[in-house]
């Protein structure tokens, strides 16, 4: 990747950064540890670190690729029953340097404090991070990609993720499948009829599968599915509340004025959900989305008419 990046800036590319939104994550070692897999999960990461330190030189005259190469993010699944304590360490130690629960635990004001207790932490020079994950759980009520749940509930989930500050989610499949039987037993898997039998596992109906097989209507590219369309529309409304916070920015900055986009858009996100629990009124989502979307047009072309009706929220 190295390499390849500095080709890239000898041939006068100077935007590309191989770094900037790539991961690590080592599923096939340490998902989901359980405690007795702590000090596996520390030496996991430690060796990152030391391999990021060893070659950073090679980056020493791209000092922005050098700091996107240190800042790749270490990402590992944590199930709630572990003891959090014993994960936690810093870049001497190694440990784990992104956080990767389930959805349903930013529900808890407990958890949500430890999450600002880690995002506080000093042991990293790049900091720790948050990002969240669904595999099977959580269930309805909190939302996930399941057939079972409300459709909206994938898509208020891209609000949680800007609001709660999740910078990245892992979703285990999106074409399995599959039928898993004995699950608990380590796994059976068998061949299904994908349009008659939505039982991925006994109680995730449309767990891991978020296309369909094109080739059984001679198609020859996957079949998309609601989810799939609502996931995407999730995205889009994450760029606008992200497009939002940048133009409040740049009106306190013009303007002198002092308005916190996190503050106001609060007053939105607790209509539609509650903690990370989706309300499932579509129509007052509507109204908060165009409300929303009235807000950013006068932020882009009506800064005095903005600041009138930010003040009136």
């Amino acid at each position: 990747m190295i390499d390849k990046n500095i080709a890239l800036r000898d041939s006068g590319d100077e935007k590309t950064d191989l770094f900037k939104k790539a991961y690590i994550y080592a599923g096939n070692i340490i998902d989901e540890p359980g405690d007795k897999q702590a000090e596996q999960v520390k030496a996991c990461d430690k060796i990152i670190i030391d391999a990021k330190n060893a070659v950073k030189d090679l980056l020493a005259d791209y000092p922005d690729l050098q700091e996107s190469l240190l800042a790749l993010k270490h990402v590992v699944t944590i199930v709630p029953s572990v003891t959090r304590e014993l994960f936690e360490g810093d870049d001497t130690t190694g440990g784990i340097q992104t956080w990767c629960p389930y959805v349903s635990e930013f529900q808890s004001e407990s958890y949500l404090a430890w999450v600002q207790e880690r995002l506080n932490a000093t042991g990293r020079v790049n900091g720790e991070d948050f990002w969240w994950y669904n595999c099977i759980k959580p269930e309805n009520p909190f939302p996930s990609y399941q057939l079972d749940d409300n459709l909206i509930a994938s898509r208020v989930m891209e609000w949680m993720k800007y609001d709660k500050k999740i910078s990245g989610h892992i979703y285990w499949g999106v074409n399995f499948w599959y039928k898993c039987l004995s699950y608990d037993n380590g796994g059976k898997y068998v061949h299904r009829d994908i349009w008659n039998d939505p039982n991925t596992f006994e109680t995730a109906n449309g767990d891991g599968h978020l296309i369909y097989p094109g080739g059984d209507y001679a198609l020859k590219t996957p079949i998309s599915t609601l989810r799939l369309e609502s996931i995407r529309e999730g995205n889009e409304d994450y760029e606008y509340l992200w497009l939002f916070a940048q133009k409040i920015e740049e009106l306190n900055a013009s303007k002198g004025t002092d308005f916190d986009s996190d503050a106001i858009l609060s007053k939105f996100y607790t209509r539609i959900y509650t903690g990370v629990k989706p309300k499932t009124d579509e129509q007052e989502f509507k109204a908060v989305r165009s409300e929303l979307l009235q807000l950013l047009e006068k932020l882009c072309n009506d800064k005095d008419g903005a600041i009138e009706a930010l003040n009136a929220i």
